[in-house]
């Protein structure tokens, strides 16, 4: 295995670490979220006990618990995976973040402009993909249409839910799938996958962080980022999806809910240093002004305003084959 680049962590770490406060135990009446840290290999060993440390996965399984009622268990995982990936598990109910995924968006963007926010973009949307997928099984949440795109929907909306930061983690996806985009191959085997393709997650994203609040980053329209006929219509698209996932979640939620019916996950502080403390449940201390990671997609030119998306290939994705654990994200 690969010495993982310590620059990518070193700036990558402090956006996920600073979930690093306390909160009550929830109520044991219902099912709970629970954190389970698998053994790391050697060059992720100390990737691991800093998140051990920090309680980054305890966190976040403590406020989904006291946000949201589930009838049964669902474990947040890291682990090893034998490819760059993320999953659920229905069988076992288990979301996993790949550690081999955590390494791979680590070489990839080691050194890029934005590196912090694509390395943690990723792993968190990923996380918060696989979750939607937990909370479709476990809840038996009604849903049309194919539930990769779902489930994208609602990864997205928990991102943007969390101020500037989480709107540069969706950016840092964005520039993620943006990125595998250039290698997709569109055969038989690509259009009948239920996922949608890398660049079509890509304006999807991007049209959700426009329409909630168009005058927030004009550049998307100015620079063409995202085409016209479907920019018009993002501020009434990602209000019925957001409104969408309220009203099916509503119901299972734990009163108060700071968000009525979304569950909440914990706060990013960038900045924050990886210290720990009240930044990381609240956004205080951090940055008010999200950092836009560009892209360039087809017809668009690239932005002169913002860092350009990094033009280093990368690996295709693994080629996926049936089992019983959900691919994703």
């Amino acid at each position: 295995m690969a010495t993982m680049p310590r620059s990518a962590l070193r700036l990558a770490l402090p956006l996920l670490l600073s979930l690093g406060c306390r909160s009550a135990a929830p109520s044991t009446e219902d099912g709970r979220f629970r954190a389970e840290y698998g053994p790391a290999a050697p060059a992720l060993e100390g990737f691991r006990t800093r998140l051990v440390e920090h309680q980054f996965l305890d966190t976040m399984a403590v406020r989904l618990s006291d946000s949201i009622r589930i009838p049964e268990d669902i474990t947040l995982a890291i682990g090893h995976c034998a490819e760059p990936n993320a999953s659920y598990e229905p069988t076992r109910r288990r979301v996993t973040v790949c550690y081999e995924l955590v390494e791979n968006l680590s070489e990839t963007f080691a050194d890029e402009p934005g590196e912090e926010y694509l390395i943690s973009g990723t792993i968190m949307f990923a996380m918060m993909h696989e979750l939607a997928h937990a909370l479709i099984d476990v809840l038996k949440l009604p849903i049309t249409g194919r539930e990769e795109d779902a489930a994208d929907q609602l990864a997205t909306v928990l991102l943007l839910q969390q101020g500037a930061a989480g709107d540069s983690l969706a950016f840092g996806a964005v520039g993620w799938f943006a990125l595998h985009a250039k290698t997709d191959q569109l055969d038989s085997l690509a259009f009948a996958d239920d996922h949608g393709f890398n660049l079509q997650r890509v304006f999807n994203i991007i049209c959700w962080v426009y329409g909630r609040d168009p005058d927030r980053y004009p550049q998307i329209g100015s620079e063409g980022w995202l085409p016209e006929p479907r920019r018009t219509g993002c501020r009434d698209e990602y209000a019925r999806l957001a409104a969408s996932w309220e009203r099916l979640l509503r119901p299972h939620g734990r009163p108060p809910a700071r968000t009525a019916g979304i569950p909440t996950i914990p706060r990013i502080a960038p900045g924050s240093g990886g210290s720990g403390g009240s930044g990381g449940s609240d956004w205080s201390g951090g940055s008010t002004e999200p950092t836009v990671v560009s892209v360039r997609t087809p017809p668009a030119p690239r932005p002169r305003s913002a860092p350009a998306f990094p033009a280093a290939g990368a690996p295709a994705p693994v080629p996926r084959t049936p089992t019983d654990r959900r691919p994703g994200p």
